[in-house]
């Protein structure tokens, strides 16, 4: 009897599809994208009807192609819920008449809806990177905060770069350059030169109140922060000294992370301190401007992690470090010289940590911590 030959069973070929979820996922944000790249307006106020003009069809088709190709890569797990929430900016674009209330959903708020969609997508990406860092030990977790933090801040800097200096910034950088020209804070000169030229537009008058004993002309404003970035302005000009400021705040926000560390114990409780303190109004927009509040900021959190640590390890189980408690009466005394409103919190913080350190009878640790700010009060007054 013959035998015929075998072949192997033929295998199905399954192609890759998306799940219902993912493909009306894709449906709605390449609506959503056709949508908030156009303009919608009411016709008048006394009626509902409204006239939308939308760029051509093929970008809701590319962006939804796109989408699905990466959705198909990464597999039927993937999900694209978070982008689905873009769908609420189709509603007043409906082809029926729609409460104005719709209309919320037009306009400026549409960079919002995109912001926090694709900020929940980033999260759902970067959440095996962001255990690892909540992982790390914690001075190389204070020192990530404070290289994001310093990268963050460099690069709002550049972009709002066309706009700045203003204000009083300025003022601030005159007196760093009458220090480095001329040796003094006798500003008249350098406004009739207008050394000022090299980083602002325009005729910038001295601001001050009136001609000092000597006739001369000094600024109302404290000379300290234009002190502190004199030698960055001498390095680099205005951009060294956003760099140098934006390396200060993050130098700041590094003790509030290790703060926040100290009196919780939990990695993820100072990075959300973090992020609360340092990527939040007023203190972003300061940490690159330049103004005394960002660097006052820094300066204030070494003496409030100085209390923290004291409390948490008392000196008597730490060897002693006299320079380390002289750098933090350093950080006390240059505050009064940056705005007279810092004087209080100088000499309040300064009473607190030598009030816990005689506690402790650290007689050593005490004079070094006192012995600059009072030499520094000593001429502030």
């Amino acid at each position: 009897m013959t035998q015929l030959p075998t072949f192997p069973a033929r295998r199905s070929t399954q192609f890759p599809r998306l799940s219902a979820a993912q493909a009306a996922s894709v449906l709605a944000c390449g609506l959503a994208t056709w949508v908030s790249a156009g303009a919608l307006a009411v016709v008048s106020q006394t009626s509902s009807g409204r006239l939308g003009l939308l760029p051509p069809w093929w970008v809701p088709v590319v962006v939804a192609v796109l989408l699905a190709a990466a959705l198909l890569a990464a597999g039927r797990a993937a999900s694209a819920l978070p982008l689905a929430l873009t769908g609420v900016l189709l509603l007043p674009w409906l082809p029926v008449p729609v409460p104005d209330a719709f209309l919320v959903w037009s306009g400026p708020l549409t960079w919002w809806i995109w912001a926090g969609a694709l900020a929940m997508v980033a999260a759902r990406l970067l959440r095996g990177p962001a255990s690892r860092l909540a992982s790390m030990p914690a001075r190389g977790a204070a020192g990530s905060a404070a290289a994001i933090a310093f990268l963050i801040y460099c690069g709002a800097a550049w972009q709002v770069s066309a706009v700045l200096p203003g204000g009083d910034e300025p003022h601030y950088l005159v007196i760093t350059q009458s220090l480095l020209s001329d040796g003094d804070i006798q500003i008249e000169n350098n406004h009739q030169r207008g050394d000022y030229r090299a980083y602002f537009e325009g005729t910038l008058r001295p601001d001050y109140l009136r001609r000092g004993q000597n006739r001369q002309i000094y600024s109302i404003h404290a000379p300290g922060l234009s002190a502190l970035v004199a030698p960055a302005f001498a390095a680099g000009g205005y951009p060294g000294v956003v760099v140098f400021l934006a390396l200060v705040s993050a130098i700041g926000s590094l003790l509030v992370w290790l703060t926040a560390y100290r009196l919780t114990g939990s990695p993820p409780a100072a990075w959300f301190g973090w992020a609360a303190v340092t990527l939040t109004v007023p203190f972003f927009f300061h940490a690159f401007a330049v103004y005394p509040d960002a660097t006052g900021a820094a300066l204030v959190m070494t003496a409030v992690y100085a209390l923290v640590d004291l409390e948490m390890v008392p000196p008597a189980l730490r060897p002693p470090s006299l320079l380390r408690w002289a750098l933090h009466g350093l950080a006390l005394a240059v505050l009064p010289w940056l705005h007279t409103r810092y004087a209080l919190a100088a000499g309040v913080l300064g009473a607190c940590l030598a009030l816990r350190l005689l506690g402790t009878r650290a007689w050593r640790s005490l004079a070094a911590l006192l012995a600059i700010p009072v030499a520094s009060a000593a001429a502030w007054f």
